[in-house]
């Protein structure tokens, strides 16, 4: 089991963001969904990645396109934080609100 990382992680999928900026044909997003990732709690961490299942992780969040491909994901979410809270204060959201 890995830790928890302490920093996010690059996203892949900043290319879509800018190329739909930019005008450029983007693919189409078809879905999304978040998944607890379990991981051993970082030291000092507290409760900050214990999820409501009863165990330590991080939130994987993916949007897929029409033909299975990832277009966008976020890996940096604490096990204690909702799907929800995480695209609110994410760059997913910005980027579509700005579609």
């Amino acid at each position: 089991m890995s830790r928890c990382p302490l920093q996010p992680l690059n996203k892949a999928g900043n290319n879509w963001l800018i190329n739909s900026t930019s005008g450029l044909t983007s693919p189409t997003p078809s879905a999304n969904d978040g998944k607890h990732v379990a991981c051993k709690a970082p030291p000092d961490s507290g409760s900050e990645y214990y999820n409501y299942k009863g165990f330590y992780s991080i939130i994987l969040i993916g949007v897929v396109s029409s033909d299975y491909n990832f277009i966008w994901e976020d890996v940096s979410g604490k096990g204690s934080l909702s799907d929800v809270h995480i695209y609110n204060n994410g760059e997913l959201k910005a980027g579509l609100v700005t579609f």
